[in-house]
């Protein structure tokens, strides 16, 4: 796969872009112009993937208030053709929760609050596991060996995530795991130390992989947009047939089904939504309030350089921001529909969590000027710009290697 590029399926790619595109402009000529500015991209010969976890609604507002937390349903994953992630995970509460909720309503405000910890755990599960892919299998590397030990330090966790089934080989060596699966319970993406659910031994540099895979004859990986299997034609794209769509895509929700176009555009709209000042237009605007009651606010903040990696060898063409070179490893943020830009690349921090994050000022108002009198909030995650293959093309600006996404 070394050396690959994608400019070689760039006529398949614009024929999806250009169908989503006209979608979006049916849907929201707003996000069309938006979208629109992605065409620059496309020019180049790269590919995105956009994936929405769409949990299903938990009914936290009448169900709280009757005793009774209703499980989320299954997750369905939406891709495309776009430059950045958004993960978000919907509940459904009322316009009176809410108001209780914002004032210290005791047990609601408990619900919400260990809703929300529990969809940002079910969320950071996901994060960066975007897609898979046949490769040379490696997911990542032991950093140290090990002696019958249950801690394992890696090169990079961005493929890694709880409970996910991993063997381990010093080249053509089973260290571990294909015998009998040993299963990640707990990942410290800060340390990057793996914790297992076994003690194990293993060499060091080491390759990990997931469960089966070294000798599956097309093992699989992480990637992006490489494979984007479009719902409306047989073809295959980059040796990935529609007809083996629910293998492909098993790691993220075996159910899922073949996506669509149109579940796609309608997930960009929500994700427009995701901003203070989209926010403030839809409050202003009457016609869109009462067709939008939708309670959103932004789950990341743009103030200062924060656990921000980049996927490339800074001995190649360092990136700086602000003064400071940022680490090997793992991803990128970027997003064109975000508004955000080279400049703004090193302001990126994560906002944490709490009932403030999803209950934005309006609360009850809006939902009641809307005619409702309940409505959707949303535990949401910013991701990582697709950039986990260095080994094709794409060029980034201003610099001299290429890599691809």
């Amino acid at each position: 796969m070394a050396g690959l590029t994608i400019s070689s399926i760039d006529g398949d790619l614009k024929v999806m872009y250009d169908d989503m595109v006209q979608e979006l402009n049916n849907l929201n000529p707003g996000i069309y112009k938006r979208f629109k500015k992605l065409d620059r991209y496309r020019g180049t010969g790269s590919g995105y993937y956009f994936a929405t976890r769409m949990k299903g609604n938990q009914r936290l507002g009448a169900a709280a208030e009757a005793g009774a937390i209703v499980s989320a349903g299954s997750s369905t994953w939406i891709k495309g053709y776009v430059v950045c992630v958004y993960n978000y995970r919907p509940f459904q509460t009322t316009g009176p929760a809410v108001a209780r909720a914002k004032n210290g309503g005791g047990f609601v405000t408990d619900v919400l609050t260990d809703d929300i910890a529990l969809g940002e755990k079910e969320l950071t599960r996901y994060l960066n596991e975007q897609a898979v892919r046949s490769g040379d299998g490696v997911i990542t590397q032991a950093n140290g060996a090990g002696t019958t030990s249950t801690s394992l330090t890696v090169d990079s966790t961005r493929q890694l995530h709880e409970n996910m089934q991993i063997e381990a080989y010093a080249s053509t060596v089973e260290q571990f795991g294909q015998t009998t699966a040993v299963a990640i319970s707990n990942i410290n993406r800060n340390t990057k130390v793996v914790t297992l659910a076994a003690a194990k031994s293993w060499d060091d540099n080491s390759n990990i992989y997931r469960y089966n895979q070294y000798n599956s004859g097309t093992p699989l990986e992480t990637n992006g947009l490489r494979n984007l299997v479009d719902d409306s034609t047989s073809a295959s794209v980059e040796n990935i047939d529609p007809a083996t769509y629910l293998q492909w895509t098993s790691y993220h929700d075996s159910s899922g089904g073949q996506v669509t176009r149109m579940r796609l555009a309608k997930a960009i709209n929500f994700v427009e939504i995701f901003t203070n000042k989209a926010i403030d237009e839809i409050w202003c605007n009457g016609a869109t309030r009462n067709n939008i009651f939708m309670m959103v606010q932004p789950g990341i903040e743009f103030t200062e350089p924060k656990n921000l990696e980049l996927m490339y060898d800074p001995k190649d063409d360092p990136l700086r921001f602000m003064g400071r070179v940022f680490p090997v490893d793992e991803c990128i943020y970027d997003g064109d529909i975000f508004g955000l830009t080279w400049e703004t690349l090193g302001k990126i921090v994560e906002k944490p969590m709490d009932v403030g994050s999803v209950i934005p000022g309006m609360g009850n108002t809006l939902l009641r000027d809307a005619g409702y009198d309940s409505g959707t909030g949303f535990i949401s995650v910013y991701e990582q710009l697709v950039c986990l293959d260095r080994r094709a093309n794409f060029k980034f600006t201003d610099l001299t290697t290429d890599y691809t996404f």
